[in-house]
C-alpha cells in the first residue's frame, strides 16, 4: 500500500490497519520496536518482512530497504 492510499483511510480504518500490521510482525518475530517501527511504514509489505526474519535477516533490514 501506499503512502497515499493510507492516507484515505478515516482513524479507525488506520489504526486496525497498523494494528493487524504490528501483529502479524510480532509473531512473524520482531520485537515490539521493530514491529511498531515497520508496520507504521505502510509501503513495507509485510508477507515479505515476514518472509526475511524467518530466513535470518535482521530486523532492521526491512526499513533499509525503503
Amino acid at each position: 500500500m501506499t503512502a497515499a492510499e493510507f492516507e484515505l483511510f478515516t482513524a479507525r480504518e488506520a489504526e486496525a490497519v497498523l494494528a493487524d500490521r504490528y501483529i502479524r510482525l510480532v509473531e512473524c518475530g520482531y520485537s515490539p520496536t521493530s514491529a511498531l517501527v515497520t508496520a507504521a511504514h505502510v509501503e513495507v509489505d509485510v508477507e515479505l518482512a515476514g518472509r526475511l526474519i524467518c530466513e535470518g535477516a535482521p530486523e532492521g533490514s526491512v526499513c533499509m530497504l525503503f
